[in-house]
């Protein structure tokens, strides 16, 4: 029985890109709102939101996984 994980292994920005561009999305988002001076409190349920329709937070703790 071989071990092939390496060779099947894609790059990082293959694998992650979607997650690392919908955080800068969303870091985008945030400054911009802070920006027009929306209140914190709809940014932070905004955000909230956002995340967990798009599974953002998820991708997030995968990536941060990574970081040995």
């Amino acid at each position: 029985m071989t071990d092939n994980t390496e060779a099947e292994r894609k790059p990082f920005w293959q694998q992650y890109g979607k997650i690392v561009f919908l955080w800068g999305g969303i870091v985008a988002g945030i400054l911009v709102l802070l920006a027009f001076g929306v209140p914190k409190e709809i940014i932070a349920i905004l955000t909230i939101v956002l995340g967990l329709f798009t599974k953002a937070f998820a991708g997030l703790g995968t990536v941060v996984t990574l970081i040995p």
